[in-house]
């Protein structure tokens, strides 16, 4: 029992033994080997954790550049949007070349072996000289010109908060004249003789200046305030000239006030642009009543252009006016002349268009006056013009500005048939929407030139006298 006691503890002490002796060797012999691998381990952990950083950093970089892709995506459309626009106007800088090509070529053919060279060349000039047919620049800046456009009106102010709907088709019977500014925005692709105006079909639901004519602004001023204002801005002019517009029916503020605008800004007029506005109720339907309201606003009107010459220091003034403003204006004038004739010297030229006034009256009672005054007046008259036959009709006489059944020849007045120029459809707003008209106010008013020397009319001679007639337009 004890020698197996013995037997047994030999063995398992042999046995620990070579136990320890085989992990010792296992170890000595492995242990290099475990030193690689946990070296290794540590490498790849290391690697790993470099590549990680690695990565990540190159998420940085593409995140990073992801931005820079997005600012240059910005701004690459940015640059399509402004070669979009670039292209608009290069094309709409093409169309008027070639309108004003055609345009040149169509005067220059009216040459012929006896006229004078210098003459001819001045109406071809106008296309190189007016605002309206120059090439548009894209800058940045804002697209349109801001004008200062001042009125005089006895129309009643009834909606001081709604800028543009401030004066109504009511008489102001208590202050009889009001007088102010307004800035009147033209854009630069405006079109020469267009009121360029927002459209529904064309989703246009507000006025944009770099797109319509609008009215930026309007300043009431008392008259003292009105009058220094016309001298400060002409102080430094040259002509110190100013014109002054009275319209017709069917017209309201607004209308009047972009219509002056635009016929300053078409004809760059080098003054002080002014219209008188009276109480035209602005509708086809309300002409009766805009016939009583030019007659009992006549004395403001003289009124006003006496101030006018009086106390605003101009020293040229140009008197015009359309259609049923033309009654205002005839009579006002030959009143205002009769009462104070030093004052003549104040006006250069007086241009009636579409005179809606019976013709014999004019003719007789009318005319001579103006005529022995001694400004010269000119008469644009058509044939064509519809708003004048239906006055016709309703007068049951021929108007002073209907050219159908006998041109106006009259003493002191040179008198132009307009018929074969075309102007809106019903061929009642010629002087401001055609071109060729515009031309010859141009040169009428800007050079002072009488109708023998402007091109594009021709003489005709009738047992009365002499009148002009525009030369027919090629289609």
């Amino acid at each position: 029992m004890s020698k197996t006691r013995e037997f047994l503890t030999i063995g398992v002490s042999s046995l620990i033994i070579a136990l320890v002796l085989s992990t010792l060797n296992y170890y000595l012999t492995f242990k290099p080997e475990l030193e690689s691998a946990r070296n290794s381990d540590k490498l790849i952990k290391l690697t790993v954790s470099d590549e990680s950083k690695t990565y990540q950093n190159q998420i940085s970089d593409i995140l990073s550049q992801n931005r820079d892709l997005h600012t240059s995506l910005k701004e690459m459309e940015s640059e399509l949007e402004s070669t979009r626009m670039q292209s608009s106007e290069i094309l709409y800088g093409i169309e008027n070349k070639i309108d004003e090509a055609t345009a040149k070529g169509y005067y220059l053919s009216l040459l012929d072996e006896n006229s004078d060279m210098s003459k001819s060349v001045r109406m071809v000039d106008y296309f190189d000289d007016i605002k309206g047919w120059r090439e548009h620049i894209v800058d940045g800046k804002k697209r349109y010109t801001l004008i200062d456009v001042y009125y005089a009106t006895d129309r009643k102010a009834d909606k001081p908060s709604i800028m543009k709907d401030r004066f109504i088709g009511k008489r102001d019977k208590a202050k009889l004249t009001q007088y102010g500014i307004t800035q009147v925005s033209i854009p630069d692709v405006h079109e020469i003789g267009n009121i360029e105006t927002r459209k529904l079909w064309k989703f246009e639901f507000s006025e944009d200046p770099e797109k319509h004519i609008t009215i930026a602004d309007i300043q009431e001023l008392n008259s003292t305030d009105y009058f220094q204002k016309i001298k400060n801005s002409i102080k430094d002019s040259e002509g110190k000239n100013a014109f002054i517009f009275i319209h017709g029916f069917n017209v309201s503020f607004e209308d009047a006030a972009k219509r002056t605008g635009q016929i300053a800004y078409d004809l760059e007029f080098k003054g002080v642009p002014v219209f008188y506005s009276w109480p035209s109720q602005g509708k086809f339907s309300r002409y009766t009543e805009d016939e009583a309201n030019i007659k009992w606003s006549q004395p403001h009107i003289e009124s006003f252009i006496e101030d006018f010459a009086l106390n605003s220091g101009v020293d040229n003034i140009y008197l015009l006016a359309h259609s049923m403003g033309s009654r205002g204006l005839t009579r006002a004038y030959v009143n205002l002349l009769k009462k104070n004739p030093a004052l003549k010297s104040k006006f250069k030229e007086i241009i009636l268009d579409a005179p809606d006034i019976d013709a014999d009256v004019f003719k007789d009672q009318i005319a001579p006056k103006m005529a022995d005054i001694g400004t010269p007046v000119t008469l644009y008259s058509s044939s064509e013009d519809i708003a004048l036959k239906a006055s016709h009709a309703i007068h049951g006489h021929t108007r002073a500005g209907d050219s159908g059944e006998g041109q106006l020849i009259l003493t002191g007045f040179e008198s132009i048939d307009s018929t074969n120029v075309k102007s809106d459809f019903i061929g009642h707003s010629s002087y401001a929407d055609n071109i060729a008209i515009l031309s010859d106010m141009y040169y009428l008013i800007n050079r002072g030139l009488r109708a023998v020397e402007r091109r594009g009319l021709n003489k005709h001679q009738k047992p009365a006298g002499v009148y002009w007639k525009f030369k027919r337009l090629p289609d």
